[in-house]
């Protein structure tokens, strides 16, 4: 019984409907994608890189002012933008897969320091866009899938990774499309959030939305846009099952065959 039950739980992997096209006339309307999932476009819109600031401008904390005093910043949250010079891409071996990027960003070509955020889809950032990112400080982080040890890393959430204004020379370069969403399952509303598109010259980005599950049972849910086209909003939705949930099963069937194992010894030895 432990067996089967382990892995039933254990085969419970991430729902995925791809192919998702919601009109851009249907806005504000809840949409069936399947499963019984639904999706409801709460709003779309999209700007360029220089809105959100005057050109050339750095938003948060200055790069120079945490590396001169990391202990200063080691409680707070802190927010930092710069110029992505390099990008470091790490995944997991085993479920649930997880994609770790590594971005590296400095304000002025001399001061560097490096962000880390994690999700459940491959992360993509091109080299050369200007990112501000949120989120707490770690001294001698070492990572055992890059045997790297970086001096300071910020890490942060998916959604604490955005663009920041671009400088004067890079003005126009970028335009970042965003979606705000809400996903349901039958009536029952399971995640909300934004989703970002970026392309440009340097290339293109996606910023998925991210719902992290609040209960044991539940699922994260992401959604990932990938920038309006043919009068349609293309979304790719996933279902995450919880890590405990999967663990549950793997351990339940452990103990299902540890069990049998021992019923067999016993019989053999009788």
């Amino acid at each position: 019984v432990l067996i089967i039950v382990g892995a039933v739980i254990s085969s419970m992997r991430t729902t995925s409907i791809e192919g998702i096209n919601i009109p851009i006339g249907a806005q504000g309307q809840l949409r069936d994608v399947g499963n019984g999932y639904g999706i409801r476009v709460v709003e779309l819109s999209s700007r360029s890189l220089t809105e959100s600031g005057s050109a050339g401008g750095t938003q948060g904390t200055k790069i120079s002012d945490i590396l001169s005093n990391p202990g200063g910043f080691a409680s707070d949250n802190i927010q930092v933008s710069g110029k992505v010079v390099e990008v470091l891409t790490t995944q997991t071996d085993t479920p649930p897969i997880t994609y770790t990027a590594y971005i590296n960003l400095t304000e002025d070509g001399k001061n560097f320091i490096w962000a880390a955020t994690q999700a459940a889809e491959p992360i993509t950032i091109p080299e050369g866009s200007t990112l501000t990112v949120k989120g707490f400080l770690m001294a001698e982080f070492k990572s055992s899938t890059l045997d790297k040890t970086f001096p300071l890393v910020i890490f942060s959430r998916p959604d604490e990774v955005s663009e920041a204004a671009a400088t004067e020379a890079d003005s126009g370069n970028y335009n970042v499309q965003s979606v705000k969403l809400e996903v349901y399952q039958g009536n029952s509303k399971i995640g909300s959030g934004t989703a970002e598109y970026l392309q440009g010259k340097g290339g293109s980005g996606t910023y998925p939305m991210v719902s992290p599950s609040l209960g044991l049972l539940a699922g994260d849910v992401y959604v990932i846009f990938q920038g309006t086209g043919s009068g349609a909003i293309p979304l790719t939705l996933k279902i995450i099952p919880a890590v405990n949930l999967a663990w549950i099963g793997i351990i339940l069937f452990a103990i299902g065959i540890i069990l049998i194992m021992l019923v067999r010894s016993k019989a053999k030895g009788g």
